[in-house]
């Protein structure tokens, strides 16, 4: 069985080549996000607000539970 990381090692140069694009993207994605000026920066706060959804304490809990129940069913369930 082959896997990603076999295959990278054995083809060294397609692995430069694949990194190479992968930073010129990232380079890219940066050099677009810093272009902004700090005038045109608008920023306004609502303080008197409710807030979202995802900023109740008890969305975190039950996302935090579910998802520990999913990763416990995952694993015992490859033990069988």
């Amino acid at each position: 069985m082959y896997t990603i990381t076999s295959f990278l090692t054995r083809h060294p140069i397609l692995t430069s080549i694949l990194l190479f694009l992968a930073t010129g993207r990232l380079r890219l994605v940066y050099a677009q996000t810093t272009t902004t000026t700090p005038s045109e920066v608008d920023i306004n706060v609502d303080v008197d607000s409710d807030g979202v959804w995802y900023s109740a304490w008890w969305v975190w809990v039950l996302g935090i539970a579910i998802f520990l129940i999913i990763i416990v069913a995952i694993v015992s369930a490859g033990r069988k």
